[in-house]
């Protein structure tokens, strides 16, 4: 065991104390109708990598509070067979702060400090199950996102012995946030055909969803990058099925029998991707999602 004994005001360099507050109004009509809507302001202590240099106990500049308010309203419609719900979001997430390995100036690797990241995400969502008869339940799901950068990000970038070797500004207003698909779709249908045993499948979509980029290709001036779009993945689909089979014992003791099929239809899709400039000329690493992929197991329960 290594102890290391640091001046007493190192402890107390940088300190949080996040709080938050919410307040939601739920109103039901009647048996048939409810409509809500919720709202909030949340402060966040950033990540530790955040606010420490490497190995030190040094601290980097621009250090803040993240901040977020967000602000939702719904309405659900119910029937005895028949449910369904949409509801609409709004959310700003300031001030983020982001560390990553960074290539320097002299071709050597260092660490890059975004600050004063901004996002906006805002949408609307739609969900509804039917049951026609007792044993059969259908249902289905749809949202569509906007979500963006609102502002531009200040970048520091820093050697391995935590010198500040430059700043500059990266300009991603408007660019899409990467890594998630901002419209999906889904229909699901299950059945069950005797007590215990079930079959499944369900169909989903995925669009709208663009890739995460590297800031350091967002230099330069902000006429030239304001409607930069990072790379577009391209929209797919996929079937999946699924059965299963339930056995109960009077000691209270349980077996169920499961197997799955994952895009069963073998689509071939990118499922994730990272947008980059080499020598000058637009490109993209991309990640293909799996195959059919098939699955098996028992679940014993006490």
């Amino acid at each position: 065991l290594i102890l290391t004994r640091f001046p007493y005001t190192t402890l107390f360099r940088s300190s949080f104390l996040p709080w938050s507050t919410k307040a939601g109004f739920n109103w039901k009509f009647n048996e048939k109708n409810n409509a809500f809507i919720n709202g909030g302001f949340f402060t966040r202590a950033p990540y530790f990598n955040n606010v420490f240099k490497n190995y030190t106990v040094d601290t980097y500049d621009h250090i803040t509070y993240e901040k977020i308010y967000t602000v939702e309203a719904g309405y659900t419609f119910t029937l005895p067979n028949f449910t369904a719900t949409v509801n609409g979001y709004y959310t700003e997430w300031n001030d983020r702060g982001k560390t990553a390995s960074q290539t320097l100036p002299d071709g050597t690797i260092g660490r890059g400090v975004y600050s004063g990241l901004d996002a906006r995400h805002m949408g609307v969502e739609l969900e509804a199950t039917y049951r026609p008869i007792k044993n059969v339940e259908f249902k289905g799901m749809f949202s569509y996102g906007d979500w963006i950068y609102s502002d531009n990000a200040h970048v520091s970038l820093y050697d391995d012995n935590q010198n500040l070797v430059s700043e500059y500004d990266a300009y991603i207003k408007d660019v899409h946030v990467g890594n998630a698909a901002q419209m999906t779709a889904a229909l699901m249908g299950s059945w069950e055909i005797t007590k215990g045993l079930k079959i499944g499948a369900d169909w989903n979509f995925f669009g709208k969803n663009y890739a995460d980029f590297d800031v350091n290709n967002r230099k330069g001036t902000p006429e030239k990058h304001e409607y930069y779009q990072s790379y577009k993945i391209p929209n797919y689909c996929t079937m999946d099925i699924n059965a299963s089979y339930r056995m109960n014992f009077n000691n209270g003791m349980g077996i169920s029998f499961f197997a799955n099929g994952n895009n069963v239809l073998n689509k071939k899709y990118i499922a994730d991707a990272k947008d980059a400039t080499i020598n000058g000329q637009r490109s993209a690493l991309v990640y293909y999602g799996f195959g059919a992929t098939w699955s098996a197991g028992v679940k014993v329960s006490f």
